[in-house]
């Protein structure tokens, strides 16, 4: 059992590699598709809209199943849904069916997050720290190679519909492995939450969390905890980082064919972007030791901002994309120290907590993404990095509102660490 429980959690590493991929290929092709298809950025948005919506649905619906029915099916039919998405793109493509491969790989992306997070801590035995953070490293992986791959498809002037149709073959092979080798299932995820959280095990009370039907629907709870004013604003800051992320991941290589700078170079400068994001994963740790969770979130925040209003700003290119690779470093820490902060209000009601800052986050993509559609199409594609810096402002504000509120608790405790 110990052997096939190995090569479990490597198909299920090699699963998010593939299923960071998924979730990012489109974003670096938003300009060629709104080219080829000659549809606007205000209409691809409103798709993304749309994928938004059922990815959020899918998750909830898939996570409530993750506790009753055999996950095994649960992450082969997420893996399906994913494949058709991809298979659907490379063998046609037009507005009706873009709107269908958006949908698809939605559901897709929504079901397998909460089912092999679920699925991977069933499998291991002792704490799980170790294998969310595994987890979370491969969807980065995969995050990485995603836009790299586009952007060297694009330079070499190769048809895309190779690339989708290699993808659907990697799903489609791992989704035999994953029947063949596997267990056929595995207990529901056992309930014991840990008192003491860390923010490293926030990280991945979130995963866990994610979807995985364990919010709780007690109106008095949730009531009782918006009532506390660090929650409230901790799920703002929450929701403007977030913003900032997701929006750039869409829109980044559209913001940069304003600057002159082709799909295919603006998507390896994507890949770069994630690289660095990880990077500041591991400075966030370093800062957090030295200084505490408080006083690094309202660093960050304040050096992200100011690298955002560089290259809003500054006309050179590499100008510009040196101050993008800064901000990634100092955004990507915001959100865990955020929830991290939100939990030590409330231990005890964690799970709570942030379904909360994950209910107002994730809705920050539905607001956004639309509003920076409709500016790029309109009034132009340097707009793009304008609404992200007046996001970016609108964040710090409340970081710094949150570091007011904080400021006297956190000044005499001990930091705590990644």
């Amino acid at each position: 059992m110990n052997v096939i429980r190995r090569k479990t959690i490597n198909l299920i590493f090699s699963i998010f590699v593939l299923f960071g991929i998924a979730s990012t290929i489109m974003d670096p092709l938003i300009p060629v598709i709104s080219e080829k298809l000659g549809i606007g950025y205000d209409k691809i948005s409103l798709m993304l809209l749309a994928g938004s919506i059922f990815g959020i649905i899918s998750i909830y619906i898939s996570g409530r199943f993750c506790d009753k029915y055999n996950l095994k099916k649960i992450i082969i039919t997420g893996m399906i849904f994913s494949a058709a998405g991809l298979a659907l793109f490379a063998a046609y493509l037009n507005f009706a069916v873009l709107i269908l491969v958006i949908i698809l790989l939605r559901l897709g992306h929504g079901i397998l997050d909460p089912s092999i997070h679920t699925y991977a801590s069933n499998i291991t035995e002792g704490g799980k720290s170790s294998i969310f953070l595994k987890l979370d490293s491969f969807w980065y992986l995969g995050a990485i190679l995603s836009p790299l791959m586009i952007g060297l498809t694009l330079l070499l002037n190769i048809d895309l519909k190779f690339v989708f149709v290699f993808f659907v073959i990697l799903y489609l092979v791992l989704t035999l492995f994953f029947y063949k080798i596997s267990p056929v299932d595995h207990l529901s995820l056992a309930k014991n939450p840990d008192r003491n959280l860390r923010v490293d095990q926030i990280i991945n009370t979130v995963n866990k969390h994610c979807g995985a039907g364990n919010f709780d629907n007690n109106k008095t709870k949730v009531t009782t905890l918006l009532k506390k004013p660090v929650i409230i604003i901790a799920a703002i800051a929450i929701f403007f980082n977030i913003g900032i992320i997701a929006n750039l991941s869409t829109w980044l290589t559209t913001y940069f064919t304003a600057l002159g700078i082709q799909v295919s170079i603006g998507s390896m400068i994507l890949s770069f972007y994630w690289i660095f994001s990880i990077l500041g994963l591991f400075i966030t740790n370093r800062a957090i030791n030295k200084i505490g969770e408080l006083n690094s979130l309202f660093i960050f925040a304040a050096a992200g901002t100011i690298s955002t209003v560089v290259y809003s700003f500054v006309p050179n290119s590499i100008v510009k994309i040196l101050f993008l690779f800064f901000q990634a470093i100092f955004y990507s820490g915001i959100f865990p120290i955020t929830i991290a902060i939100a939990v030590n209000e409330s231990i005890e009601n964690s799970g709570t907590i942030i379904g909360i800052c994950l209910a107002v986050g994730s809705s920050s993509s539905i607001v956004l993404l639309p509003l920076i559609g409709y500016l790029a199409q309109y009034y132009g594609k340097e707009y793009i990095a304008y609404v992200i810096l007046l996001i970016a402002i609108l964040g710090l504000i409340f970081v710094a509102i949150l570091f007011k509120l904080l400021g006297k608790k956190y000044k005499n405790k001990r930091p705590s660490k990644i």
